[in-house]
């Protein structure tokens, strides 16, 4: 599923809502990065200064506190507090808030679906259907619903 335009902007719009979105089985669709310990902690304590992140910490304190409605991470507990997802997805570098994570005593990884912050279209998807016969006012009517498409 897309995601609402509200759980990543904090505005509503109402042709920006969560829509099914066909994306299962694009290449790329599912990816996992991996960092050692140090590495994630370098990353996230300089994005998080106040939070004391360090590789014990990490591994000791780090838990996904919520999820939006189309699952996505919303926000996590790390060391000393809470973050967005979205600011902890950029100090990673990762591909989108919708992940898991396994940890070991030297690493992290994280197991990663679909690419950006998933509001709107997503290419995939609009490939997808278009590869399915959907022509592009379909494609657009489904991204954007209750929009129309007008000539100037």
């Amino acid at each position: 599923r897309t995601e609402d335009v509200q759980a990543v902007f904090a505005r509503s719009l109402p042709y920006l809502v969560s829509v099914d979105s066909p994306e299962e089985g694009v290449r790329g669709y599912r990816q996992d990065t991996r960092f050692s310990l140090g590495e994630a902690a370098q990353l996230l304590a300089k994005a998080f200064p106040k939070l004391n992140v360090t590789p014990e910490g990490l591994q000791k304190t780090l838990v996904i506190a919520s999820h939006t409605a189309t699952g996505r991470v919303e926000s996590l507990l790390l060391c000393d507090g809470q973050v967005d997802a979205t600011d902890f997805r950029t100090a990673l570098g990762l591909r989108s808030t919708m992940f898991t994570f396994t940890m070991d005593a030297d690493s992290i990884t994280f197991h990663q679906t679909g690419y950006g912050h998933g509001v709107g279209m997503s290419q995939a998807g609009a490939n997808r259907m278009a590869a399915d016969g959907n022509v592009y006012e379909e494609i657009l009517s489904h991204y954007y619903p209750g929009t129309t498409l007008e000539k100037q």
